[in-house]
């Protein structure tokens, strides 16, 4: 089993998952996640078949509503 950091906590993971799988499991709605992992933007396109591996650094933003 190795880990991840998801906006910069600790995050078990299994196995290599895949990005789409992840934002699930963390009760994200993928359409709105603007995402980069290990510094790098990732295009919503690819979140299906965007691997997250063991060490992987994740920074999720995700809208706020305001008013």
């Amino acid at each position: 089993m190795g880990e991840c950091v998801v906006n910069g906590k600790e995050r078990p993971l299994a196995s290599p998952v895949p990005l789409l799988t992840l934002l699930s499991e963390l009760g994200l709605e993928s359409r709105w996640a603007l995402i980069e992992l290990n510094g790098e933007p990732v295009d919503r396109a690819a979140y299906e078949a965007t691997m997250v591996e063991d060490g992987d650094r994740l920074e999720i933003a995700t809208p706020m509503a305001g008013g």
